[in-house]
């Protein structure tokens, strides 16, 4: 069955996204590859060390980004029904402690004992 033009333009833009996820994966392990390189030859640590951070800066902020786009927050209208739902599904948990019927009086014994 063929993709209507919303479902093809949808695909289109999730390749192009996962596309740069590639190329920001890519960008993290050069960066890596090139703090490795400077340690190896010789060179200044304080280099690779600045190098190092801005790699792993980078794969925090893609899984910060990949996070958002796979995982859309609820909007507030979804995520006042969600806690709706939860409600009605666990009705024991609505009410404050004030509410809620105590089974045991301070003494410890069951206070709906004869």
């Amino acid at each position: 069955m063929p993709l209507s033009p919303e479902q093809a333009l949808d695909e289109s833009s999730h390749r192009k996204v996962e596309g740069a996820f590639d190329e920001l994966q890519r960008a993290a392990r050069n960066i890596e590859r090139e703090a490795l390189a400077i340690e190896d030859e010789g060179g200044e640590q304080r280099l690779a060390d600045l190098l190092r951070s801005v790699s792993a800066d980078l794969r925090n902020k893609l899984k910060e980004t990949m996070a958002t786009a796979y995982y859309r927050p609820l909007s507030e209208e979804d995520r006042l029904a969600q806690e709706a739902r939860m409600l009605v599904s666990r009705p024991e948990t609505e009410g404050t402690e004030e509410e809620q019927v105590a089974l045991f009086d301070e003494s410890g014994e069951d206070a709906r004992a004869a």
